[in-house]
């Protein structure tokens, strides 16, 4: 008996990326870049899921802060974590 997690199709790591670059985007609207670095495969209760790590820029609030505050301040790792299937968010978290 074949095991009906396997028969499903994944999303292609691109889509994904595209999902959660517009998921990202719709919370995070002040963003300068979004740059993903890893996106690896994984099983959460016997469901394929990408976890998609990567850093996000948020913009500066105002020109004064581009000359007083190291631009690495508004820099932040994140991860995402998509059901491969279906690509629905599952969780995200920010570093």
């Amino acid at each position: 008996m074949s095991d009906p997690a396997s028969d499903r199709e994944l999303i292609s790591e691109d889509k994904a990326r595209e999902l959660a670059d517009r998921y990202l985007h719709e919370r995070y609207y002040e963003f300068e870049k979004i740059i993903f670095t890893s996106i690896e495969n994984g099983t959460v209760n016997e469901n394929p899921v990408f976890h998609l790590y990567g850093t996000i820029r948020l913009k500066s609030r105002s020109i004064m802060d581009k000359l007083i505050i190291d631009q690495k301040a508004y820099s932040y790792k994140f991860m995402v974590e998509m059901n491969a299937v279906n690509g629905h968010i599952i969780n995200y978290e920010f570093q």
